[in-house]
């Protein structure tokens, strides 16, 4: 599914494909020394980014907030490849949610 602005779709699947420029992302492919987080996580994967980073814990709570229309548990997989289960409505939430947290963080680049 393709929604929302073109460069954060592209972020969003580049997470979904473990080869964004997340500490571990890089780690995995030898491009850095280390995986850890500037927070002090010894991991910076996409589920410390979504889910527990300190550095974004307002972005996480405004997403959480967002996404309680829809009645189901978010997990990461659900965040980076929706579910089958919901509607297109619900995964195209979910998806705009999470670009909307993407950008919001400014870990990536500054969309404009």
């Amino acid at each position: 599914m393709t929604v929302g602005h073109r460069k954060l779709v592209i972020l969003h699947a580049r997470l979904r494909y473990v080869c964004s420029n997340l500490n571990y992302d890089l780690f995995r492919v030898n491009l850095t020394a280390d995986p850890s987080c500037v927070c002090g996580n010894p991991c910076k994967n996409a589920f410390h980014f979504f889910f527990e980073c300190p550095i974004y814990n307002m972005c996480h709570l405004e997403m959480e907030n967002t996404m309680r229309i829809i009645s189901i548990p978010i997990f990461l997989n659900l965040l980076l490849n929706g579910s089958n289960t919901l509607t297109h409505k619900e995964n195209t939430h979910i998806f705009l949610n999470v670009q909307r947290f993407i950008s919001k963080t400014k870990r990536f680049i500054d969309i404009k």
